[in-house]
């Protein structure tokens, strides 16, 4: 160790956290200075020098706003000529003008003025891509709470290159590099790697997985944009799709008035609130309702000072479905493409919380694969930790073999909803079981792969081949 700091300027800890002692004497001079791994795999991948590959990329960084890991994970590497990668750029340059106007719609900002505030945002925090931005609602933080936010990825990504180098064996080195390889070829982003146990992968088991981006390509190739826009903004889909809420519903928009809020709130104990644009739960919360008109104003106050939100009716969830775990609504995904003329069922899976309000796979939920057919439950849950459990931790009631009540509603109501937009052909619907009915929740128009996948993982089975049919279609 002593050898190493002296010769190579290698701090003690870092040669002990990034087991460098596996690493030969004569190769620790690689080591001295800590190489960027995008840089790297982009310079192996085009077959030039590191520092080539960084001037291609900071290029893309400083004229189109494309941070060094978004260039790997668009697979902007791949573009060999100048010409060929600014047509590459300008089309997302053009995707992230589409979240630019999000911002506008949510803010009310001009759209110079939105753009602005987000390259100055990706700039500062370059993993606040425009999509998350928009998604997050990063314009209703404070820089306090956006660094916080950033920094709590930055301690998560640590932890799990951590995690790994524990059970894998290999450097801090030999885990990022890997992790980079995984999400650039074949679109498994660093949360999903820990899933799906990535490193205990060949390149023929990962391959068999379906990512995200084949999920948007058929979202791309199967709706409307103007239906995807209605079902991203949570108010003007509820209004769409009033008939299969089963649930009230009102907005903190500008002008919503107290007496407008007083008459939703009748007769409710509780409401559930959650940002117009926000995915995985985040920003979701609970209010109980005081019994006086005082302590309601008190909660209209609150609710109008906060940035746009539904503030819904709280279901009441099947019984059985409770047992569970009481603090969220556990719901049923159902995957349906429309092809051909023919309602198709991709996937049936089922979410349920743990400690949130939510049951959202990538907010402490977990998931269990569903038999279409029977709707018993196949699987037991798998977390997006990786970690399976047999039986929910908080109640100890037995995941694999339950039977989820009004299955044949739940698949009724959902091909039902099929047919409300001509728009929507491709839908991850997530519904809510009650005593004698199914209410859907929100239909999600790039439905994540992983909700089925999780529950595979242990047996390192993906399944792309359920997508593979449309996807070859397009």
């Amino acid at each position: 160790m002593l050898r190493a700091k002296r010769d190579h300027g290698i701090g003690l800890r870092r040669y002990a956290e990034e087991r460098l002692y596996l690493v030969p004497q004569d190769r620790l001079s690689e080591h001295r200075v800590k190489r960027n791994d995008q840089i790297a795999f982009v310079a192996k991948q085009r077959g030039i020098g590191y520092e080539d590959a960084r001037e291609v990329m900071d290029r893309a960084r400083d004229e189109y706003g494309v941070s060094y890991r978004e260039f790997v994970r668009r697979n902007l590497w791949k573009f060999k000529t100048e010409a060929d990668l600014d047509k590459r750029l300008e089309r997302i340059r053009t995707q992230d003008r589409r979240f630019v106007d999000e911002v506008c719609n949510e803010t009310g900002w001009s759209f110079e003025e939105a753009e602005r505030k987000m390259l100055e945002t990706k700039k500062r925090w370059p993993a606040v891509t425009f999509r998350k931005y928009a998604a997050f609602n990063f314009h209703g933080m404070t820089d306090d709470e956006i660094d916080a936010r950033v920094r709590q990825w930055i301690e998560t990504s640590s932890e799990n290159r951590r995690r790994v180098m524990q059970e894998s064996g290999w450097t801090a080195e030999q885990v990022r590099a890997h992790m980079t390889r995984f999400e650039a070829e074949y679109g498994v982003i660093p949360a999903y790697y820990m899933c799906f146990r990535g490193w205990e992968l060949s390149d023929e088991q990962i391959e068999s997985y379906a990512t995200v981006a084949h999920s948007q390509r058929l979202s791309t190739a199967y709706n409307d944009r103007a239906d995807l826009a209605m079902a991203r903004d949570k108010e003007r889909f509820d209004e769409v799709f009033r008939d299969f809420l089963n649930r009230r519903f009102w907005s903190n928009a500008e002008g919503a008035t107290f007496e407008s809020f007083s008459e939703f709130a009748q007769g409710l104990d509780a409401i559930f609130c959650k940002l117009l644009r926000s995915g995985g739960g985040v920003g979701a919360f609970k209010v109980e309702l005081p019994g006086d008109e005082a302590g309601l104003r008190r909660v209209y106050d609150d609710l109008m000072a906060k940035p746009r939100m539904l503030v819904e009716e709280v279901l009441q969830q099947h019984p059985e479905m409770a047992e569970f775990y009481p603090g969220s609504i556990n719901t049923i995904r159902v995957v349906m493409i429309e092809d051909e003329g023919r309602i198709r069922i991709i996937s049936t899976g089922i979410q349920f919380g743990h400690r949130e309000v939510t049951d959202n796979f990538t907010n402490d939920g977990m998931v269990c694969a569903v038999d279409t057919d029977s709707g018993t439950v196949l699987t037991p849950a798998v977390d997006k930790d990786g970690a399976v459990y047999e039986t929910h931790p908080v109640s100890g009631k037995r995941f694999e073999g339950f039977r989820v009540p009004n299955w044949d509603l739940v698949l009724d109501t959902a091909k039902r909803a099929m047919g409300v937009r001509e728009g929507l052909r491709y839908v991850g619907w997530d519904i809510a079981i009650q005593n004698d009915k199914v209410s859907i929740l929100e239909a999600n128009t790039v439905p994540d792969p992983v909700l089925l996948q999780a529950a595979y993982a242990p047996q390192k089975e993906g399944k792309r081949y359920l997508y593979d049919p449309f996807l070859q279609k397009i």
